[in-house]
């Protein structure tokens, strides 16, 4: 059956972000500040069916199909299906992108995925050039990915224009 990682994440994009990267989240988004700028039309859900966290598998493990069908394109994945939701139970998921007072588009995200915390920092590692820093302050804690069976999870910091993680479960 497997097992499922919940995750709470939330950053701002830069101002700068390119539209492909924004159209992967813009079906999260819900009625827009009029004083937004217009989201790029959403990210289609591939034919493959998989979710987006596939594509950080090793080579021989991606998908049903045995490849990723964007390889080097994380953009192209349908983010916003599995980050809008959840796929188990015992997690309500939801999910959105909004203009925010800060004048950036802002991810605010519970989900539940059928998938390993470690993978799924991996794929979103693409991210990092795209999300607002913390200034000169340091790293930004962007929130935590944790495994169903773990009581400490994975800290998603910030820093420099990438993502990492602060593993806690060990201690």
């Amino acid at each position: 059956m497997g097992s499922f990682c919940e995750g709470v994440l939330s950053f701002s994009f830069r101002k700068d972000t390119p539209d492909y990267v924004l159209a992967a989240f813009s079906a999260l988004a819900g009625p827009v500040a009029p004083e937004a700028p217009s989201l790029p039309p959403s990210v289609e859900p591939n034919e493959y069916g998989e979710i987006p966290t596939d594509f950080a598998q090793n080579a021989d493990e991606i998908g049903m199909f045995g490849e990723d069908p964007f390889p080097g394109e994380p953009w192209r994945h349908d983010w916003a299906g599995p980050l809008g939701g959840s796929m188990g139970v015992m997690f309500v998921g939801h999910s959105e992108l909004f203009w925010s007072e800060m004048k950036r588009w802002t991810l605010s995200a519970r989900f539940s995925l059928k998938d390993d915390p470690d993978r799924i920092l991996r794929a979103i590692e693409w991210l990092g050039p795209d999300i607002e820093p913390n200034g000169p302050d340091g790293p930004l804690l962007l929130g935590y990915l944790r495994h169903e069976y773990e009581v400490r999870p994975i800290l998603v910091w910030h820093r420099d224009q990438v993502l990492y993680g602060e593993d806690l479960r060990d201690e």
